[in-house]
């Protein structure tokens, strides 16, 4: 179990710096790692297991859905997507 905890977990850290250094032009591969992340996150119930990490995530995701002069609005979109997904599984 915690094998796979941190495996998770560095899977998670790794997909975020992949997005990071993402530019906004990559729209649709930052868009998957989003989903991707989100995914990890739900199916692992990671918001229990790593409370940081996934508090670390939402705060990105509303940085990308308040940032209109930078981010594409479909990248904004599908951040939205994400967090209203984590709120029907975390109200």
């Amino acid at each position: 179990m915690h094998l796979l905890f941190f495996s998770i977990e560095y899977t998670v850290a790794s997909l975020l710096n992949i997005h990071q250094q993402a530019s906004n032009s990559a729209s649709l591969f930052s868009r998957q790692i989003l989903v991707t992340v989100t995914s990890l996150l739900v199916v692992r119930d990671m918001v229990k297991e790593a409370p940081e990490l996934f508090v670390k995530f939402v705060e990105l995701l509303l940085e990308i859905v308040v940032d209109t002069k930078r981010i594409s609005r479909h990248l904004r979109a599908t951040a939205c997507q994400c967090l209203q997904e984590m709120e029907v599984l975390w109200p």
